[in-house]
């Protein structure tokens, strides 16, 4: 049963739309399933916004998945936790602090690819919690 009465549930689906629609409309239109794009600006802030809303929003997916039925908790923290520790690692990266980086994580494609799972997956949270 979705978690519409409680500000976490809200939450959850809201922030899962929108993540959900800024990765799915640029990627549905550049395989051209779709004749619409976001505009231009917001679809070149999308990879470097990547690197620094995939951990936030892992962080967020991982609260979320505490609430969660067992069926599909399991799943939800690992992907949180592998999500922020990619995350992390690029932040890390680019500050200078970790000589390494995940160099296709930048790329707009990969970037809206996972941005669209988390988004998908704080949807499916909404729906899942307890």
């Amino acid at each position: 049963m979705a978690q519409f009465d409680e500000p976490k549930g809200k939450i959850s689906i809201i922030v899962g739309l929108i993540v959900l629609a800024l990765a799915a409309i640029p990627l549905l239109n550049g395989w051209g399933v779709i004749g619409f794009n976001l505009p231009d600006f917001i679809v070149s802030l999308i990879p470097a916004v990547a690197i620094w809303a995939l951990p936030a929003l892992a962080l967020f997916l991982f609260i979320d998945a505490v609430d969660e039925d067992d069926a599909i908790k399991t799943l939800t923290i690992i992907l949180g936790i592998v999500f922020l520790i990619a995350g992390v690692i690029q932040i890390l990266n680019s500050f200078g602090v970790l000589g390494f980086g995940i160099p296709f994580l930048g790329r707009p494609v990969v970037a809206e690819i996972l941005l669209g799972i988390e988004g998908l997956f704080l949807i499916i949270a909404t729906f899942a919690m307890n």
